[in-house]
């Protein structure tokens, strides 16, 4: 009966330090993405907002053709409730030029679905994906990595492969 006990015991260790270790690596990859797409259900919502190398977009840019055209509003992570510009973007290679211009070693683009994206009952992953993974077939040897949220915290990740 010990033995049993003991191997359960050893067992739940080991499963429970592999999600930790799942978690943990999702947490430090997301932040060695060149640039981070995150998906919230932001109701009545238009903007997008720029801090630092993180886009938070609204669910509403999943409904098809509702990606372009982007309003990209920029602003500093010390005061984000002064933008410091405003950028209109319209296609793959308008948004594909911002951000270059921005990250210009950008190769690993990183797409975070928020908690409440995840709930929202129009959000569509693959319809999230599609605009990111168009414009990053323009940049040679990018990866895109698939991150969710949970509570304010990555809780894991995936590689995208077309």
């Amino acid at each position: 009966m010990k033995t049993l006990l003991l191997a359960f015991a050893v067992s739940m260790l080991v499963f429970l330090s592999s999600c930790a270790g799942g978690r943990a690596q999702a947490q430090e990859r997301v932040l060695d993405c060149d640039v981070v797409f995150e998906y919230h259900a932001i109701p009545n919502d238009s903007i997008t907002v720029l801090v630092d190398k993180t886009l938070r977009l609204h669910t509403g840019k999943t409904l098809p053709g509702a990606f372009y055209p982007l309003l990209i509003s920029v602003r500093r992570a010390d005061d984000m409730d002064i933008p410091v510009s405003t950028e209109v973007v319209s296609d793959d290679a308008a948004l594909l030029q911002l951000l270059q211009k921005r990250y210009p070693m950008l190769k690993t683009i990183g797409v975070v679905i928020g908690e409440s994206a995840a709930s929202d009952p129009s959000f569509n992953q693959q319809m999230a994906l599609t605009p990111i993974l168009t414009m990053t077939r323009r940049i040679e040897g990018a990866q895109v990595l698939v991150f969710h949220e949970k509570d304010g915290e990555i809780i894991s990740m995936e590689t995208v492969k077309e």
